[in-house]
């Protein structure tokens, strides 16, 4: 009995064997794979990441003359259209003094600027002021004179 079961295992290791080594069609073999030589990767420097500075607020704007309150006052000493005359004015007459030009534009005489000596609250703080003026500067009788005036002859 020994005998029939080693025999059939026989066979079948035979059979397995040479199913094995028999090959119908050819294989590829793949080509080796090359492993390089590992390289040493040198540690890179940190970067430095600058964080912008906020930008500084702008400055407020001046205001214009025409954000001034239409109810307020104001001196006019002058109109003129030779601006280099409006810097004599300014210079050896009413340094200190808060001057403004007004460009403006008049049906009887065209483009002017008009020079104009401070702001005021009220008719009689713009009279006062008036006369508190150089007098070669108040001998033409300055014009106390609303802004809205103004305002309304501005180019």
């Amino acid at each position: 009995m020994l005998r029939p079961v080693l025999l059939s295992l026989t066979t079948t290791l035979i059979a397995l064997t040479s199913a094995c080594t028999t090959v119908s069609e050819p294989v590829e073999v793949p080509e080796p794979i090359v492993i390089a030589e590992p390289v040493a990767i040198e540690p890179v420097a940190p970067v430095e990441i600058a964080t912008p500075e906020p930008e500084p607020e702008p400055e407020p704007a001046e205001p214009s003359f025409m954000d001034l309150a239409a109810s307020d006052w104001t001196v006019q000493i002058a109109a003129l259209k030779d601006l280099q005359r409006i810097t004599w004015i300014e210079i050896d007459h009413l340094a200190g003094e808060d001057i403004l030009h007004i460009p403006t534009r008049d049906a009887e005489h065209g483009d002017l600027h008009a020079v104009l000596v401070g702001t005021y609250n009220s008719y009689e703080e713009a009279t006062a002021a008036a006369l508190r003026l150089p007098q070669n500067i108040a001998g033409d009788e300055p014009w106390v004179r609303s802004v809205a005036s103004v305002q309304a002859v501005m180019r």
